[in-house]
């Protein structure tokens, strides 16, 4: 299993995707890897000017999941 922490209270979905690439160019020397798990904390805005967006996020991170599986056949 390959962990990453990728810090608290984050709201920038880039830096967790930039985060999640370099994670995966890792994985790529573990070819028997069975887990990736990306931990860190999706930020909470105090003021509610600025919310994490899921939906962008999870749309993000399936395409970015996909062609990871995809390139590598796990």
């Amino acid at each position: 299993m390959l962990h990453l922490y990728a810090g608290t209270d984050i709201l920038d979905i880039e830096y967790f995707l930039n985060c999640y690439k370099q994670l995966l160019i890792f994985a790529d020397y573990f070819p028997n890897i069975e887990y990736i798990d990306f931990g860190g904390g999706f930020g909470i805005s105090l003021n509610e000017n600025i919310m994490f967006d899921f939906d962008k996020y999870g749309n993000r991170l399936n395409k970015l999941l996909t062609g990871f599986i995809n390139k590598t056949d796990k």
